[in-house]
């Protein structure tokens, strides 16, 4: 893998954040200072990156940045800054930061990068916690012992792998790869995460790879047709919609399919509809975790990754998101680069129950709007120009 100097900041940046953050999620033994450490460093690689880059006009130099684009950079690092200070949650401005300085970085090699980084920090966590040097966490759920291999919640454990096949099955059409091999991981990893961690979700969702890509390799008339590429666009607003529309439906009148989904689903609803109770919606952001024990001392969390916007983010920043999303969406379609719309359609579904949407460290998707994404369908569209129609 060649990596181009003027890029390396950010190449460079993005490690040492996820190196930090991912240790985070894991029981190995290393203090909050050593992590912090991490991240800073990256953060300084990145800023070191966009100064340089600033100072010899690389960005001036792209068509693609107009009025809109520059109108929205400011709105979003302005909204994340604000979010940042109310909700206590420095993922949102670092979120921001990568996002918005990724502008012409190569997306292929910054999912490279996510699944070499990401996998290899799991199978040292897994062989730390095989040979016994670091603490090993047991879940039950229903007298259900769900292993964790190293990792704080077998959710962390089992979503990180869902974001790396991900990642790799992004890279794997977009070079017309062997799809076989990757299926046989799939159903492989599936009934491993299911049988030793009893991941619902990230089980489910790893089974659910193995259609993806087989209609990713042989669907061509399906994943450009009209009908999904409209799916693609707005299926980040339909989920939101469909979220709000179940939690009013559980709060006024919860029924036996919702109450069954409730508890198939670890309580979440109930969690969700505690959070709403005890903090209701945000405008900005508001810091929701530091302020639960005044209403309650049990096990809280909010797992819906749109529940933690309206709860949590701010509902501004969730509107701009959505807006960032169907901008991203269309751009992709336009470079006629099918795969990500795709891809991105299991990443939000999953999001309905899942808390990771927006934590860089799992979803590096969210590095789309600006990036480089020349791929084998993109070829005869110079990638300096894609968004002269925006």
């Amino acid at each position: 893998m060649t990596i181009k100097t003027k890029n390396i900041g950010f190449y460079l940046g993005y490690v040492f954040f996820l190196i930090g953050q991912l240790l985070g999620h894991t029981t190995i033994p290393v203090s909050n200072h050593i992590r912090y450490f991490f991240i800073w460093i990256g953060i300084i690689c990145l800023l070191e990156q966009f100064i340089n880059s600033f100072l010899h006009k690389a960005y001036m130099t792209n068509e693609f940045i107009s009025k809109r684009v520059i109108l929205f950079f400011i709105l979003f690092l302005v909204i994340s800054i604000i979010s940042t200070i109310k909700s206590g949650q420095p993922i949102v401005i670092i979120d921001c930061l990568f996002i918005l300085t990724a502008i012409n970085v190569d997306f292929d090699k910054i999912l490279k990068i996510f699944i070499i980084t990401a996998t290899t920090l799991l199978l040292f966590t897994m062989l730390c916690n095989a040979l016994g040097l670091i603490q090993t966490i047991y879940v039950q759920r229903a007298g259900v012992v769900r292993n964790t291999f190293g990792y704080r919640f077998p959710t962390d454990f089992a979503q990180l792998i869902v974001y790396i096949l991900l990642a790799d099955l992004t890279l794997c059409m977009g070079h017309s790869q062997n799809i076989l091999p990757r299926i046989i991981i799939y159903i492989l990893l599936g009934f491993f995460t299911s049988f030793y961690s009893d991941a619902r979700l990230g089980s489910g969702t790893i089974f659910l790879l193995i259609p993806a890509a087989l209609i990713l390799k042989y669907g061509k008339k399906l994943i450009k047709s009209t009908v999904l590429k409209w799916l693609e666009k707005y299926i980040f607003i339909l989920c939101t919609i469909f979220s709000i529309f179940i939690m009013n439906k559980f709060i006024s009148s919860s029924n036996g399919f919702l109450t069954a989904l409730d508890e198939f689903t670890s309580y979440r609803l109930t969690n969700t509809r505690m959070g709403i109770s005890f903090f209701g919606s945000t405008i900005f952001g508001q810091d929701i975790y530091s302020r639960i024990n005044q209403f309650f001392r049990g096990w809280f969390y909010i797992d819906s990754s749109y529940y933690i916007f309206l709860l949590e983010y701010g509902i501004v920043l969730l509107i701009l998101i959505e807006f960032g999303y169907i901008w991203s969406i269309k751009r992709c379609i336009k470079v006629k680069n099918y795969i990500i719309p795709f891809i991105c359609m299991f990443v939000v579904l999953d999001s309905l129950i899942d808390q990771q949407f927006y934590l860089l460290e799992y979803n590096v998707f969210l590095l789309i709007p600006f990036a480089n994404l020349n791929t084998i369908y993109s070829k005869n569209n110079e990638e300096n120009s894609f968004n002269k129609s925006y």
